[in-house]
């Protein structure tokens, strides 16, 4: 096998070594989109509350209260931060707007703003 991988391009061998260890590649991702692209700033509590939430799914060390964020930066999250972090986590599973998460973990909009404002979930227009 390693004589095999030898023969391999770059591109193709740094494909094995992310198959065969996911962990021990950082990777990026590019998102294209044909214009004209919607931008949402989520100032509109409306708006917001009616969005989908999603974790971000480019941070090591979660489920820990600390982590490194996209940017490979500390980041010490609060009990709540926590808390709306894992319930985001499951939500790609059985969608649920942001207003009926807050409403279940009882939480108010500036906890969920402080996550969107970290860049550690994604939100999708409701």
């Amino acid at each position: 096998l390693m004589q095999r991988a030898a023969q391999l391009g770059d591109r193709d061998r740094y494909r094995l070594i992310e198959l065969l260890n996911p962990a021990a590649v950082t990777h990026y991702e590019f998102f294209l989109g044909r214009p004209p692209l919607p931008w949402h700033d989520w100032q509109q509590d409306d708006a917001l509350l009616q969005a989908i939430p999603e974790r971000n799914p480019c941070m090591d060390g979660y489920p820990s209260a600390v982590l490194f964020n996209q940017d490979y930066q500390v980041v010490h999250l609060t009990p709540d931060e926590l808390r709306l972090l894992q319930r985001c986590d499951q939500n790609p599973t059985a969608p649920t707007t942001v207003a009926a998460i807050l409403a279940e973990l009882d939480l108010p909009l500036s906890t969920l703003r402080s996550l969107l404002t970290q860049r550690l979930i994604f939100l999708v227009p409701g």
